[in-house]
């Protein structure tokens, strides 16, 4: 199976109605120069996972590079872990008629180390319904549920671990956990969740 078939296109059609795709990258140097903004929390979340599990002998050893804002990150930790930090990578967009200039669909996923299919960023709005309040946005068009199924099966097709992902915002951790996602107990993700409530990362073992 591949990456595309976890997009539920059917179900988000029955939604919307017709809409437009544009495929953004179908492989991990596409979608490291089209997705350049899921690069750096990628590999931060890669090293991360890596440090926890006991690969990394100096956690600190990729400091500079973050102090240098992230310059060089995706062939430093290739480096250092003598191995592609990521294996495949797929990104996509899709557009209705309402919104025409603004994705309402925004997928983007990669398989990468240790063994993961790590879900970058993920969007289903319903540009016709906004949410009020402090976090600005649209409402979601309640087809994540059938997403996560379809992407369990692609990760298992692909002999992945688990499926991961980093929690943008506060509210979206109790989201997360609805579909089956657990706080990961590495030091980052335990810290930031008892922080600040986000920017943990969270998994679904296969």
């Amino acid at each position: 199976m591949d990456f595309s078939d976890a997009i539920p296109v059917e179900a988000i059609k029955a939604k919307v109605g017709h809409f437009t795709p544009h495929v953004v990258a179908t492989n991990v140097k596409q979608w490291r120069k089209n997705r350049a903004k899921d690069v750096n929390n990628t590999l931060m979340s890669i090293w991360d996972e890596m440090v926890h599990r006991g690969k990394v002998r100096e956690p600190m050893a990729i400091s500079p590079i973050v102090q240098d804002d992230f310059k060089g990150i995706y062939e430093f930790v290739g480096a250092y872990l003598a191995a592609a930090p990521i294996r495949s990578a797929y990104a996509i967009e899709l557009f209705d008629s309402f919104r025409p200039d603004y994705a309402f669909t925004e997928v983007s996923l990669v398989h990468c180390l240790p063994n993961a299919i790590h879900i970058a960023d993920v969007e289903f709005s319903d540009t016709r319904r906004s949410v009020g309040g402090q976090y600005r946005g649209f409402r979601g068009l309640g087809v994540f549920n059938e997403f996560i199924d379809r992407l369990k099966q692609v990760g298992r097709d692909k002999d992945a671990e688990r499926i991961t992902l980093v929690v943008a915002y506060p509210p979206l951790h109790d989201v997360f956990v609805s579909h089956g996602f657990q706080l990961n107990d590495t030091e980052v993700s335990r810290f930031g969740f008892e922080r600040s409530g986000h920017g943990h990362s969270m998994f679904i073992d296969l």
